[in-house]
């Protein structure tokens, strides 16, 4: 007997700035049914998280869903380093990449984000939710300033270049929910962030966090972004459908499978979807933040949840 799963790296040609990596988890036993885009977060977080990543797309596949994990450029094993990065190169690659999956795959097409890459995900969905089965949240992020802020806070802040100016150094503690959703981000446009950006030096500084270094510019962009949809679902076709399912960390294993009240905030984010004419589904769970760690165990109810909203888009039932 064969493996369930085909685990297949592809190197993609053609691509501006040099080549990019995907790895592919594809069903083997049965036919495919779907094909999914998995944006990975950023920075540490991508190579804390990516086995988890692997892994909950292995088990997506035993369903019949393709899914390609895809490495950025300046990201993982694509060509280019994050100090070079720009958002427009990583909208582009995305913009490619999906393009090239649909041609590939005459199946329901789906986006796939975590953390930063839900903020990603939100970005490409709005350009072609006329053509997109569903996006996939996990413990999504209302503003890019949340990802950015956590940075700041999880390592010593320096400039490689020139020390940006405005930049506090108090030591700051994360809020008991974490970052995913902070209280303060029920409004989905907030104050400003607490690492400055700003340019009146006229140099585009690089800012160092825990040995990854990004453009001062970049990190302005990222904060910049939202995860509110800034365009309506299109009246025409299918309606995309939308899952957020948020995270809440938990020391007591005998709770890790049951689902948690939904946070108000992640309620307002969904309420705001829903009235942009997605169809949405919104949750939270118990599991640790197997972005911060090595060692975190096995989100097994978030890979249940996802894979039991996965099949409702496709049998138009209801979680």
């Amino acid at each position: 007997m064969g493996p369930r799963n085909l685990f297949e790296p592809e190197i993609f040609q053609g691509f501006p700035k040099g080549h990019r990596f995907g790895l592919w988890v594809t069903p083997n036993a049965q036919p495919t049914i779907g094909v999914i885009l998995a944006i990975q977060t950023a920075g540490e977080e991508n190579n804390l998280s990516r086995r988890f990543t692997v892994e909950a797309a292995s088990r997506f596949a035993e369903l019949g869903f393709a899914t390609l994990v895809f490495d950025l450029y300046g990201v993982g094993d694509s060509a280019g380093k994050t100090s070079d990065v720009r958002l427009q190169d990583w909208r582009s690659d995305l913009m490619r990449v999906s393009h090239q999956m649909r041609v590939r795959y005459d199946l329901p097409f789906y986006i796939w984000g975590t953390r930063l890459g839900t903020l990603l995900a939100t970005d490409l969905l709005i350009s072609q939710s006329d053509n997109t089965a569903g996006l996939l949240m996990w413990a999504p992020l209302a503003h890019g300033r949340t990802w950015v802020d956590q940075l700041k806070r999880d390592s010593s802040f320096s400039s490689d270049v020139a020390q940006p100016t405005h930049v506090t150094s108090e030591s700051f503690q994360a809020p008991p929910m974490d970052e995913v959703i902070q209280e303060d981000s029920a409004v989905l446009f907030g104050p400003q962030s607490i690492v400055s950006t700003d340019n009146s030096d006229g140099e585009d500084a690089l800012c160092s966090f825990a040995g990854t270094t990004f453009r001062r510019s970049m990190l302005t962009e990222l904060q910049n972004l939202s995860l509110a949809p800034l365009r309506r679902q299109p009246s025409f076709g299918a309606t995309a459908k939308v899952a957020l399912i948020g995270l809440e960390p938990t020391n007591n294993y005998r709770y890790a499978s049951a689902q948690t009240k939904v946070p108000p905030a992640l309620e307002t984010i969904s309420a705001t979807w829903r009235s942009s004419g997605y169809e949405v589904y919104s949750g939270a769970i118990f599991s640790e933040y197997f972005w911060r760690s090595g060692r975190s165990p096995k989100p097994e109810s978030l890979y249940g949840a996802s894979e039991k909203w996965l099949l409702s888009t496709l049998e138009g039932g209801k979680i």
